[in-house]
Parts: structure tokens; C-alpha cells; sequence
């Protein structure tokens, strides 16, 4: 009744979507889809392999990552404007991008955890993006059958780190080192982080070998969008 009364309208071309999120089906067709990509990181990749050369050498603690799209435009400015402005409204599409990268998964998690931020941060914020997002994701109809299960309590942020884009590979791993904390011994779940954009995975490493020492058995990483190259 409310898509009757005020259809929705695409963000990209204005038109009516024809959905109940802001986004057409042309338009969405023609966003900038993760294509060939490293089977571990999603790191968009030029040729055939099924990996990255980092993850060959050095591979994160992280299983998987699952992305939906290159982080570029419209859909950096999608995840810019919720996470330092606020402004949530293009979060359902954000969650309908990465249902579909995920519409095929095959081995459920037992837990979805947001990418953690500390206490200071999100005082100043007002809000976790990733929180938000992850609630968001969990509504889409194509993930109901999987029957995932939120846990906002399991990891923390227990080291303030500083603004990581701008630092070098080094520098973000040393900034991290034991920047999070799990409340909880595992016993052989698997995990989901959620996160809005993945961009050196330094973060996301530094969660997911935290959760492995608490006995979780897989990590994987979701997020809407991965960067074509690491900062």
C-alpha cells in the first residue's frame, strides 16, 4: 500500500524504481558489479587466477570475502554518505547489492558480527554503520531461509586506533595488533563480519584471527563494497 501511495524512486535516474528500494532494475544493471575477482580477499583481479598475489604470499586470517560491488561510484558515494553524514537512507540498497552476493551461499554462518568500533568512535558518531547495515542485510527476503542471527556482544573494539586510510600496510598492522577482544570461546562456529567496505582487509584480518583464537573454526567477510586496489 505505501509503494501505491509513494513509490519509491531510483537514487541514480529519478524514475519510479517499480521496487520498494530506490534503485531500478536498468540502473542497478549497470553499477559497477565485483566481476573476476581473488577467491579469499575479492580483490579484483586482471587475470584467471583464483588468487591474489598477497594472499598467495601472506593470506589473511579471514577465509572468504564476499562483495557485491567494485568501490567506486555511485556505490562509494552510497556508503560515504551513511557512514560520515549519517544519512541511512540508501542503506537498503546497500543490504539488496550484497543479498545478492550472497543468495547462493552455500555454507550458512552460525553468527553475523559487525565490524566492531570503539566506544569513542561511535560516541561520536551516534550510530555503527556496520550494525545498521547488518540489521539491514538480515531483512532482505532473499537471506530469511537462512535464519542468520545478529551477536552485536561478541567482539569489541578495545584499542582507539587512528584514521587508517593514508597509512601504510605496516602501520595499519601495527595500529591493529590486538586492537579487538571476543567475549566468548567458540567451539567451531562460523562467523560473518559485516562490514560496509573492505579496503586492505587489515581490519578485517585483525577480527578474523581474533575469532580463530577463540575457537572459531571459519571467518568469513561481507561487505557491499572492496576496493580495486589495497591504500
Amino acid at each position: 500500500m505505501l509503494n501505491l501511495l509513494a513509490p519509491c524512486q531510483c537514487d541514480l535516474c529519478g524514475l519510479p524504481s517499480g521496487r520498494d528500494i530506490d534503485l531500478c532494475i536498468p540502473c542497478e544493471g549497470e553499477l559497477p558489479w565485483l566481476g573476476n575477482c581473488c577467491r579469499q580477499c575479492a580483490l579484483p583481479l586482471a587475470g584467471g587466477g583464483p588468487l591474489c598475489g598477497r594472499c598467495v604470499v601472506n593470506p589473511p586470517a579471514f577465509d572468504q570475502c564476499l562483495a557485491a560491488c567494485t568501490y567506486a561510484d555511485p556505490v562509494s558515494q552510497w556508503v560515504q554518505v551513511g557512514k560520515y553524514r549519517g544519512d541511512f537512507s540508501r542503506l537498503a540498497i546497500l543490504a539488496s547489492l550484497m543479498s545478492r552476493a550472497l543468495a547462493r551461499l552455500e555454507d550458512p554462518p552460525d553468527l553475523v558480527v559487525p565490524m566492531p568500533l570503539h566506544w569513542r568512535r561511535r560516541w561520536r558518531r551516534g550510530f555503527n554503520q556496520a550494525e545498521a547495515l547488518a540489521r539491514e542485510l538480515l531483512r532482505q527476503p532473499r537471506l530469511e531461509h537462512y535464519r542468520l542471527r545478529i551477536d552485536n556482544t561478541l567482539c569489541r573494539r578495545v584499542v582507539a586506533t587512528p584514521p587508517l586510510p593514508g597509512l601504510e600496510a605496516r602501520q595499519r598492522m601495527r595500529n591493529l595488533q590486538d586492537a579487538f577482544r571476543c567475549s566468548r570461546r567458540l567451539g567451531g562456529k562460523s562467523i560473518a563480519i559485516v562490514d560496509d567496505v573492505l579496503t586492505t582487509g587489515a581490519s578485517a584480518g585483525e577480527l578474523a584471527r581474533n575469532l580463530k583464537q577463540s575457537g572459531a573454526a571459519k571467518v568469513q567477510i561481507w561487505c557491499a563494497a572492496r576496493t580495486p586496489e589495497p591504500a
